[in-house]
């Protein structure tokens, strides 16, 4: 399997509005937006919370923003495959939160495949305050099923939308780390 080339676009000014949406944003069509960057990989990390030390694939990222990630893949005969699909990589070494129900994380992001918007999973603890002696259950992609994506033969395109607030997250237990993974598992 080939590493999928990633395209980021942005950053585009939310004004903390994580919900703002632009038109056609599914398309992944964002020629007339700045181009970051190209990245390979499965996983993206666009800030760490641990930015002063550990950097992220935006040099100087910033709050109340919206970058798009653009990716696509080849299918040789179309049908569904699975993906790891996830926003956040949570760690009981803090006691962080669940995400809502209804959402991959607490920043509203989005993932499309083809201009499907592929849902989060029903989270089994959705909403849960974290906490040390608390499982994590399926929070995080590499421990729950993966999502089943229905790919067309030929090129598929991938749209990730990933906005961000403030980089201070609501608690030390829950600090914000933008990044997100999508990545076909046993793909042809």
């Amino acid at each position: 399997l080939n590493p999928l080339p990633i395209l980021l676009y942005g950053p585009l000014e939310n004004k903390g509005n994580l919900n703002m949406a632009l038109r056609n944003e599914a398309s992944g069509n964002f020629n007339s937006l700045k181009k970051i960057g190209e990245f390979y990989g499965g996983t993206i990390v666009l800030r760490h919370w641990w930015s002063d030390v550990v950097k992220g694939a935006i040099d100087k990222p910033t709050e109340n923003t919206t970058v798009y990630a653009v990716s696509k893949i080849w299918s040789t005969e179309g049908g569904n495959s699975d993906f790891w699909i996830g926003f956040n990589d949570l760690s009981r070494s803090y006691a962080s939160d669940s995400p809502d129900l209804g959402t991959w994380d607490d920043r509203m992001s989005k993932i499309w495949i083809n201009g499907r918007e592929i849902l989060p999973p029903k989270w089994k603890h959705a909403g849960q305050k974290g906490g040390m002696e608390i499982p994590l259950i399926d929070e995080g992609y590499s421990y729950r099923s993966p999502s089943v994506v229905r790919l067309r033969k030929g090129w598929n395109t991938i749209v990730v939308k990933l906005p961000v607030g403030k980089f201070k997250g609501k608690d030390w237990q829950n600090p914000l780390k933008w990044m997100f993974t999508c990545l076909p598992i046993g793909h042809e």
